[in-house]
């Protein structure tokens, strides 16, 4: 029986020791390293981020295994484009904790050789690390795009043209004339900064103008909030436009139930529409022709290419095209 007290003893004991270890005194107890000890990430990767003009700095906490005294770790970083490696963010060599913090926020910018809208893929590593601990974060960072209103106070707005959307034949002449049937719709149009994309604001923003072109108020459905077209470089003569990916106008096919959508052929592979976009492009530094093909969505039906038409801010579209 002594024995056995003699032995429950001995394990009460030490579970007190257990017990009253502090965190500090737990991580330096497993922390072979001396004078600045061992660092960790939170975690192995975090959330992608995006930069911007008013997002320029990225914030990643970095710990220690001690808070004693002031600190300084070394830290280095890969950065790569698909399988190129590049120099686009800046990060510093090395991060410095102050005495009696446990953390420290790791800073990290862009520079001049980053590309707007292109994913980056990062990795930054510690040079100490706590055992158990993250010694490096990776995440996909990239560039917003600076957009800058081509609107002037006198002219705020460019004017968009749409014969299938906004087109409407009130006299059952078969033909669109004078400024009624045109519904021309000011829309907002923004330019990125030293890029050649473009963006309409809010194209479907007129819902009274789509309700009069179809007929009903049931056209209120899901619409684009934004279009966005750029410069191609790879085919015809510097001045050809594509599409970013599709563009949903929102109005019901009445016959059918439908919602028709608007979107470059080679975003839906559609090989007898291909090369479509060869065709459109600038009619003069401020009118764009951007025609892209129409479907119904949920079936394999094709409009063809639908005759769309933006005037930058500052042109009368209607005296520039000759409609009425």
């Amino acid at each position: 029986m002594k024995r056995l007290f003699k032995i429950l003893a001995i394990a009460v004991a030490g579970a007190a020791v257990l017990s009253s270890c502090s965190k500090d005194q737990v991580t330096a107890t497993y922390s072979p390293m001396e004078g600045d000890g061992g660092y960790s990430f939170g975690a192995p990767s975090t959330l992608n981020f995006e930069f911007s003009s008013a997002n320029p700095v990225m914030s990643i906490d970095v710990y220690r295994a001690t808070t004693e005294g002031t600190a300084t770790v070394q830290v280095s970083s890969t950065q790569m484009l698909g399988d190129q490696a590049v120099s686009v963010l800046d990060v510093p060599a090395e991060l410095s904790f102050e005495d009696g913090s446990g953390k420290a926020v790791l800073q990290i910018g862009y520079n001049e050789s980053i590309q707007p809208a292109t994913n980056y893929s990062i990795t930054v590593t510690l040079a100490n690390v706590t055992p158990g601990g993250n010694q490096s974060v990776s995440f996909t960072a990239s560039l917003a795009y600076t957009w800058v209103s081509l609107g002037t106070e006198d002219s705020p707005y460019g004017q968009l043209y749409d014969n299938l959307a906004y087109g409407v034949d009130l006299d059952g002449d078969g033909y669109l004339t004078g400024p009624e049937e045109f519904n021309l719709q000011d829309v907002e149009v923004l330019k990125a900064d030293g890029y050649d994309r473009w963006r309409i604001i809010n194209p479907w923003g007129n819902r009274e103008g789509i309700a009069t072109s179809w007929g009903s108020s049931a056209v209120l459905s899901e619409y684009s909030q934004m279009w966005e077209f750029y410069i191609r470089t790879d085919i015809g003569n510097g001045s050809n436009v594509r599409w970013d990916g599709s563009v949903i106008p929102g109005i019901l096919y009445e016959s059918l139930g439908e919602q028709i959508v608007y979107q470059m052929p080679s975003d839906v592979n559609a090989a007898a529409y291909g090369q479509m976009d060869e065709a459109i492009g600038f009619m003069s530094d401020d009118i764009v022709q951007l025609n892209p093909a129409a479907s119904i969505e949920n079936t394999t039906s094709w409009f063809g290419q639908v005759n769309v038409i933006l005037g930058f801010p500052g042109v009368d579209l209607a005296a520039a095209l000759g409609l009425y």
